[in-house]
């Protein structure tokens, strides 16, 4: 604006030794340059003309040619001051240091009708993820925001151009087959200064890792010649999106005992055939194709009143299996009968080590890394 008082200042000096009562005198004038991208005009400074003189006691002088300020965005603008036509008082000869019979220099009008810096194009976020969905009807996108932070002047668009980019390949990298593959431009206004990029997931029920690709923003362009760039200043920006894997158990899912106590009575001879049962179940869907596995081992407990020991039933381990078809399996515990008067007597079976066949993530129901039972 007119009240930022804007000039570009020349000082023009004499080098040597003026006689004492001399005057060396130098006409001046603003000259335009050819007309073209970079030529101010006369609407861009005041133009001026006069006359400066050096005595002896004063051989530095400035001229002051004032600036029209504006908020038009604009390459930015020269002229040139020419000095000319020296004259003296008293008859003293004289001429321009360098020997030539006129002198120039150049002004430049420095356009500051651009973005500050830190304004410009950025992602709200770096990384973008979504749980990737089973069926087309789930309609999951991964939605990146990108942001213009600063001023953009009236009538002005900033735009930038986008592209999905497949990472290196590798266990976490998407290909082609796991989103719609997407390019385009989006772009700003003073009155809009926030854009979606939405990229559509491919939805299904394999079993996999997560899977991540990138978005990459580049090529900032403007209607009018603004210039700004990306609010980091780097060339170009980047986010990654990461499309979750949810082909696994929910929440409260997996393997449990039925009863975490179990008993029986002992019995006298081997004929009786007494056991201890211990149902285990799965709790939830398993994909088709997968099996879900756990290990398990009978455990005796501290010695004690009432700790049974290993004569008193048939240690045992191994591994029982579930599917979908499958979800209820029994481990059955042999007791060894007898007929001697003793207290009750009790071990754990403990569970843990749970496999799947296909990758499938899943666990014991209540969350815990183990789950034990006790038979008495």
């Amino acid at each position: 604006v007119a009240g930022d008082n804007v000039t570009l200042d020349f000082e023009v000096t004499y080098t040597g030794t003026i006689p004492a009562g001399e005057t060396v005198s130098v006409d001046f004038q603003t000259v335009l340059l050819a007309a073209g991208a970079t030529s101010a005009d006369a609407a861009d400074f005041t133009v001026a003309s006069g006359t400066i003189s050096f005595t002896e006691a004063d051989k530095s002088e400035t001229i002051s040619i004032e600036v029209t300020e504006d908020t038009v965005i604009e390459a930015d603008e020269a002229f040139e001051v020419l000095l000319d036509n020296i004259s003296t008082a008293n008859g003293f000869t004289t001429g321009f240091a360098d020997g030539n019979p006129s002198n120039t220099a150049t002004g430049t009008i420095l356009n500051d009708d651009n973005a500050a810096p830190g304004d410009g194009i950025a992602f709200a976020n770096i990384t973008v993820s979504e749980l990737e969905g089973n069926v087309a009807g789930d309609n999951v996108t991964l939605d990146f925001e990108v942001t213009y932070t600063g001023t953009i002047p009236a009538g002005e668009t900033v735009s930038v151009d986008f592209q999905t980019v497949l990472l290196a390949a590798g266990a976490t990298s998407a290909d082609a087959a796991d989103f719609t593959v997407a390019s385009g431009t989006i772009s700003f206004t003073e009155a809009d200064k926030s854009e979606t990029i939405s990229i559509e997931v491919t939805e299904d029920t394999v079993i996999e890792a997560d899977e991540a690709f990138e978005v990459l923003l580049d090529n900032i362009t403007t209607v009018n010649g603004f210039t700004t760039g990306f609010a980091d200043g780097n060339p170009s920006n980047t986010a990654t999106g990461t499309i979750l894997n949810d082909d696994n158990a929910a929440p409260g899912d997996g393997i449990a005992f039925d009863n975490i106590n179990v008993s029986v009575a002992e019995g006298d001879v081997a004929g009786d055939n007494v056991a201890l049962d211990f149902e285990v179940t799965y709790t939830g869907t398993i994909p088709a194709g997968e099996t879900v596995s756990v290990d398990f081992q009978t455990v005796l407990l501290a010695a004690g009143a009432t700790s049974a020991d290993a004569a008193d039933f048939t240690v045992a381990s191994g591994t029982i299996s579930f599917t979908e078809a499958d979800k209820s399996e029994t481990i059955s515990i042999e007791v060894t009968e007898d007929t001697v008067i003793e207290a009750d007597e009790a071990f754990e079976v403990l569970l843990d080590n749970i496999t799947t066949v296909n990758g499938f993530t899943t666990g014991f129901a209540d969350g815990n890394p183990s789950n034990t039972a006790t038979g008495t």
